[in-house]
């Protein structure tokens, strides 16, 4: 399997069965996997992915961790080191292999039924135990109870389990419906033209047109910049081009074509 940096996908599975489902996710984990622990050897850019696991206990249990090569086992236990994370969700923290429990960074804990449960979450994480009646018994919808451990360099761990109610996601998208200019990121002008530039360059180039002028691949590029682009009609007013530099840089690298006319 080979990416492309950005690589993004969204696998529906839910019309599938167990097994068809198991054996996917097994697929698409030891995939990324692979690509990332190769290209941490040769020193390549890795893949920057996040898992989602719902049902963990069904993946990430006793039985499954005795099989080293299992690569949600393999996620689970060796991830970070290939700049892979994962977020596990189960009801049953009994469940889940002591292992893999006690490399969990971050817990973000709801109603728990079991004693069995909430003891083996305390045995994880003392900090749970103050707060271990509260999670059983916990009367209202949404509360989680939050700690982290997570220790880098500009990043202390907090000593303390932090109470919160967690908002209701369809009232959330309701907000960001509602407001989304704050909530988009705004486009960088300066890049969106710059990627513009190189992509008509290759278009040029794969269609083997080798004389053109600045110009003329100013009006093919116009027209594809947005409309509320700073530099959208602007050749010749003062600021044609996103930069000098880069129109420098592209005719060192793209030295295949012969301009008609040269920027100073």
């Amino acid at each position: 399997m080979h990416f492309l940096l950005p690589f993004y996908a969204i696998l529906l599975c839910h019309k599938q069965g167990d097994e068809v489902i198991s054996r996917l996710t097994r697929f698409v984990v030891s995939e990324i996997l692979n690509y990332n622990s190769e290209a941490y050897v040769t020193q390549q850019p890795m893949l920057d992915c996040l898992f989602l696991i719902e049902e963990a206990q069904n993946y990430l249990n006793q039985d499954k961790a005795r099989d080293d090569n299992d690569p949600i086992i393999r996620l689970a236990k060796e991830g970070r080191k290939y700049k892979l994370g994962l977020i596990y969700v189960t009801q049953q923290p009994s469940a889940i292999d002591d292992n893999i429990l006690s490399q969990t960074n971050n817990f973000f804990v709801m109603h728990l039924l079991t004693n069995q449960d909430v003891h083996k979450l305390c045995s994880i994480a003392p900090q749970y135990e103050l707060y271990a009646e509260n999670i059983q018994q916990e009367p209202i919808r949404g509360t989680a109870y939050i700690y982290s451990n997570v220790y880098e360099e500009f990043i202390k761990p907090f000593p303390l389990v932090v109470c919160t109610e967690l908002e209701n996601f369809n009232n959330v998208v309701a907000v960001v419906n509602t407001k989304r200019k704050a909530f988009v990121q705004p486009v960088d002008k300066r890049k969106e033209i710059e990627e513009i530039f190189v992509k008509k360059l290759m278009e040029f180039i794969k269609n083997g047109i080798k004389n053109i002028s600045w110009r003329d691949l100013w009006g093919e590029i116009n027209k594809e910049l947005p409309d509320d682009n700073i530099y959208k009609n602007s050749y010749g007013g003062g600021k044609p081009y996103p930069s000098k530099n880069i129109i420098h840089v592209l005719e060192e690298k793209y030295t295949i074509l012969k301009w008609k006319e040269k920027i100073t």
